[in-house]
């Protein structure tokens, strides 16, 4: 099992794979990309890894020498060592069949790598993820998730809303002018202004939510 650890301050990915061409053009962007990567040939060295280096994101090759990569992320989706928020993606050499991503899917990958690669679209996808991630982390850290269900509790739940506050006033706006709009027009259907203003009066109707504190 590799010894090297990750630079500190990145963003650290797992990979698993044999380090030939089918992972090390995938190694190289990561690198390039502002990860560290640590990388394990076998599917038991990956899990041990997971377990004792909690990584911001693991990626699977699809033909490990010990293991199918579907069986593997299976294994550490069930993992209690292994965070659930963790990102699971599954690197398929071949382009995958829709059976082959629906299998990856339901063993627990978040998404598969396929050809044709795009190395701009890879790389945004796998900063969503991980941000996703370090979001549930810090959600969890600050005491905002559910232990047992890996959902907001109710103090995670009030946040959101707060957060969640300012961009529903602007959607509420951008359709209040939509419907301001839509009545005035000299071409619009008598349907299509009634709908309008009825959807205007819904609007400012609308107030968000009341969160009770606890």
């Amino acid at each position: 099992m590799s010894e090297r650890m990750p630079q500190g301050g990145l963003p650290l990915v797992l990979l698993g794979g044999d380090g030939q061409e089918a992972t090390r053009w995938l190694k190289s962007l990561l690198e390039g990309g502002g990860y560290a990567v640590l990388q394990e040939r076998l599917a038991q060295h990956v899990l041990e890894r997971a377990r004792s280096t909690e990584p911001d994101l693991i990626i699977v090759d699809a033909e490990l020498p010990d293991m199918p990569g579907a069986d593997l992320c299976r294994t550490l989706r069930t993992d209690p060592r292994v965070s659930s928020s963790t990102p699971i993606l599954l690197a398929v050499r071949e382009p995958a069949s829709r059976a082959q991503r629906l299998a990856a899917l339901r063993a627990g990958a978040w998404d598969c790598i396929t050809p044709p690669h795009d190395a701009d679209e890879i790389l945004l996808k796998l900063g969503s993820y991980v941000r996703a991630k370090l979001d549930a982390d810090r959600a969890r850290a600050e005491g905002l998730l559910d232990s047992a269900t890996g959902l907001y509790n109710r103090q995670g739940l009030a946040r959101r809303a707060r957060e969640l506050a300012p961009r529903r006033s602007a959607i509420m706006g951008r359709w209040r002018a939509s419907c301001s709009w839509s009545t005035s027009s000299p071409r619009t259907s008598p349907q299509v202004s009634k709908g309008a203003a009825l959807w205007d009066g819904a609007c400012r109707r609308s107030r968000p939510p009341r969160v009770c504190r606890t």
